[in-house]
């Protein structure tokens, strides 16, 4: 059976792979490709899921617990610290990550002008034609 301080001890090395993570994806979001997003992502929900999977296990050995010795305060206590400085990177990242969604939609809105624009110089007969160019010439 695993005590109390195992599920405090996992939970503890799994909120600090995710600080790892957000760290990382904090560093580097305009250099990474699609795929290693696409990664990064399903790495996060795996993890994620592995948390929360912990944490059940976790509440319910605390609520079964008669008494917390000193080692589970101080692992308690390392926990709430990762969890609050998860938090507060995790607003970082958001912040991050809404910028380059800004970004990225004013580029799309850029080239849908443009496109628009070219457009414009198309005659009459061309646009009858489903915008090909057949009779361009």
């Amino acid at each position: 059976m695993t005590t109390c301080s195992e599920h405090l001890q996992k939970s503890n090395e799994l909120y600090q792979q995710m600080l790892h993570m957000l760290k990382t994806l904090r560093e580097s979001p305009e250099t990474a490709t699609a795929q290693q997003i696409e990664v990064r992502y399903q790495r996060f929900s795996v993890l994620q899921e592995n948390i929360e999977a912990n944490d059940r296990l976790l509440n319910t050995t605390l609520l079964e617990l008669d008494h917390r010795d000193e080692h589970i305060e101080q692992l308690l206590h390392e926990r709430h610290a990762l969890i609050e400085e998860l938090i507060n990177l995790n607003k970082t990242v958001t912040v991050q990550a809404q910028a380059v969604k800004s970004l990225i939609g004013d580029e799309i809105r850029k080239a849908t002008n443009g496109h628009t624009a070219i457009k414009g110089y198309r005659t009459p007969e061309q646009q009858r034609n489903s915008g090909s160019f057949r009779n361009a010439m």
